[in-house]
């Protein structure tokens, strides 16, 4: 139901087609359910991923194609995250996470893959630029896994912060920075920084 909803969500944000929008959390939500209740679990994201797409697009072909590209991306990611990044606790440590991206990486080219494939055997994918368009895909699934599924990972499983006078001082300055970040990159023409390139500073972040 969460995974039904998140994506009809999504799919309201559709620019390219009807059943393709660069806003899908539906992935984060994916892999985190496999990868927290098991690789048994790709059938539920398989029919759920079809009929989100059945009733938006009307076509089983098309829902049939676009499911098919969601489930491997979801079960690789869970599957290599589980062997190489130590399954649920992949937060806990930098090594593990910046596996995880990469894991990320390479989970989004499969689904980025098919469905490009997809949308091109029905001749409604992009004429021109496709290696640019599958870039922006995959780079498209690997921010939604990196965004969406650590935050749900995180409320399930979350490692509990010792009181430590240390931990607790990063606790409430990380937010903190992270806000003024944000308010610099996006609010800065409002303070006279309209010409200098903030968008640099997201990426410690």
């Amino acid at each position: 139901m969460v995974y039904f909803a998140v994506g009809k969500t999504g799919l309201y944000f559709a620019s390219f087609s009807a059943s393709s929008t660069a806003v899908w959390p539906a992935t984060g939500v994916a892999f985190a359910t496999v990868l927290l209740l098991g690789l048994r679990f790709w059938p539920a994201i398989f029919i759920r991923a079809f009929f989100v797409n059945l009733t938006t697009a009307g076509t089983v072909f098309t829902s049939l194609g676009i499911a098919t590209g969601n489930r491997p991306e979801a079960v690789a990611a869970a599957y290599l995250t589980t062997r190489f990044a130590n399954w649920y606790k992949v937060l806990e440590s930098s090594q593990d996470f910046f596996k995880f991206v990469e894991i990320s990486l390479f989970a989004g080219a499969i689904s980025a893959a098919i469905g490009l494939a997809e949308s091109r055997a029905r001749r409604t994918g992009p004429r021109r630029g496709i290696l640019a368009h599958l870039a922006d895909v995959v780079g498209g699934g690997c921010r939604r896994l990196l965004i969406v599924a650590p935050i749900i990972i995180l409320l399930i499983e979350g490692p509990r912060v010792e009181k430590n006078r240390r931990q607790q001082i990063e606790v409430w300055l990380t937010p903190s920075a992270i806000t003024l970040v944000g308010l610099l990159v996006f609010g800065g023409a409002f303070i006279g920084l309209r010409n200098y390139p903030l968008g640099f500073l997201g990426i410690p972040y």
